[in-house]
């Protein structure tokens, strides 16, 4: 979901407490954007800048300890 302002709201379950990657690659395979941010256990929400990445299809993957999760995203400015 993309909100204004060019932040990417992403909404997530984690069973534990543990640092997650969370990356955003173009469908190329190209990463606009990468971090690793400490999450607590349960459903929250983070709230990621996209910078300069312009409109289009991308996939937005969260990996931890526990698991991974990738996801498609489309960014329309």
């Amino acid at each position: 979901e993309q909100t204004g302002g060019g932040i990417l709201a992403v909404n997530l379950s984690v069973p534990y407490t543990e640092d997650v990657t969370v990356t955003l690659s173009d469908v190329l395979g190209h990463e606009v954007l990468s971090d690793m941010l400490p999450s607590a256990s349960g459903e929250q929400s983070l709230r990621l800048p996209l910078g300069e990445a312009p409109s289009g299809a991308y996939l937005l993957r969260v990996e931890g300890p526990s698991g991974r999760a990738t996801r498609k995203v489309v960014i329309l400015r």
